[in-house]
């Protein structure tokens, strides 16, 4: 990937074909949505399907000042996601239970084979699914961040907290279940265990980063559920 081999199994041709016409037909025109006649009989671009990987591949190409092909740009926006698995689960890991108990989750998820819909590295870069994937490792650095936030107000923190869980929803909208589901219960289990103080004192911020990491991603989301 770092020598920018583009995989040609499954999926990554389309996931390539999405960010070319995201990154040349899309956003040229000022927008995120769109219409192109390039892929099928013309289809709704980034309407019926989450952008959040074409945007990730733009981004890689723009900060390689349009120099990377877009292959190499997809391999290389790829490569980042492939760290960022076993980073996020190293991340929580050492947060929750200290550096060895993030060292082996780490190795374990990015050793994970998985099948299909089980992610692991078969169903991401095999089959080339990786939106998916990318989604859940947004979710990992959600509850990271949201943990941060908790434990101690910051600008920062909170950012980090919405721009995680916005990003996560644009992957993928199973973001929304997953964190609708697993965010309360990160609150939950540290109320159980008197890590928290009193709702004044968290419960706003908390509330703000939740509500700004769907407003960002709304554009896209609203639409697509409608």
């Amino acid at each position: 990937l770092l020598v920018g081999d583009f995989p040609v199994n499954h999926d990554h041709p389309v996931m390539l074909l999405r960010s070319w016409i995201t990154g040349t037909q899309v956003i040229p025109r000022f927008s995120l949505t769109g219409f192109s006649l390039t892929m099928f009989a013309g289809f709704p671009a980034n309407s019926l399907y989450s952008m959040g990987t074409d945007l990730l591949v733009c981004g890689v190409k723009l900060l390689g000042l349009g120099l990377p092909s877009w292959e190499t740009a997809y391999c290389w926006a790829l490569f980042l996601f492939v760290l960022s698995y076993p980073l996020g689960l190293y991340a929580l890991g050492r947060r929750f239970a200290g550096p060895w108990a993030g060292l082996v989750a780490g190795v374990l998820g990015l050793v994970d084979r998985g099948l299909w819909f089980q992610s692991g590295w078969d169903f991401n870069l095999n089959w080339g699914v990786w939106s998916m994937g990318l989604s859940f490792s947004m979710c990992l650095f959600a509850y990271l961040a949201l943990d941060r936030l908790l434990a101690r107000p910051s600008p920062t923190a909170l950012a980090a907290t919405a721009f995680c869980i916005g990003f996560a929803v644009l992957c993928h909208p199973m973001a929304v279940a997953i964190l609708g589901a697993t965010l309360p219960l990160l609150v939950l289990a540290k109320a159980l265990y008197g890590r928290l103080g009193a709702p004044g004192l968290w419960l706003p911020r908390t509330v703000a980063a939740v509500t700004l990491g769907i407003g960002l991603a709304a554009f896209w989301l609203l639409p697509f559920v409608t």
